[in-house]
């Protein structure tokens, strides 16, 4: 582990007082991590860790859990900490959070659910069944739905919405 990556990790710790993590194990900077998710005072140190982390897999981890907490505005700052190569996935999950978010708020038309479907991943289209708005749209998704799970959830939320 090199000194700066070692310096950005002691200051993490620093900062959520997480002294007993290992931090030259996976295991050890991943528990550091989570407690540095859960404080926006270690935002900063933690974006940068991200682009000095050696695991791959981990930095990726990272950035996902944190697309998910930041305003649309900051996730491409999150991304471009990842090695090029390395932000492909991260960018699509970006992507599916905007069209949660617009589920959120009622501006995902039945239009663009019918068509999204052939192109999104099951990841999001299980979410969406839990926040879509309006029950044509949930119809959508009970009966186009890519697996069976996602059918039957929203089958399921139907029902439930029905009573």
């Amino acid at each position: 582990m090199d000194a700066a990556f070692r310096k950005v990790l002691t200051r993490i710790a620093d900062v959520v007082g997480e002294h007993a993590a290992d931090m030259t194990t996976d295991h050890g900077r991943w528990h550091l991590y989570q407690s540095a998710m859960n404080s926006p005072a270690a935002y900063e140190l933690l974006r940068q860790s991200v682009a000095l982390e050696e695991d791959r897999a981990l930095a990726v981890s990272v950035v996902l859990r944190m697309l998910e907490q930041v305003v649309d505005e900051q996730q491409a700052d999150w991304i471009s900490q990842l090695a090029p190569d390395n932000r492909a996935f991260s960018e699509r999950r970006a992507f599916e959070l905007g069209i949660l978010r617009k589920a959120r708020i009622g501006a995902l038309s039945e239009a663009e659910i019918a068509v999204g479907l052939e192109a999104w991943t099951d990841w999001l289209q299980f979410r969406l069944v839990d926040v879509v708005v309006g029950r044509a749209n949930l119809v959508i998704l009970s009966m186009k739905g890519r697996t069976k799970r996602i059918r039957n959830a929203a089958a399921a939320r139907l029902r439930s919405a029905g009573d």
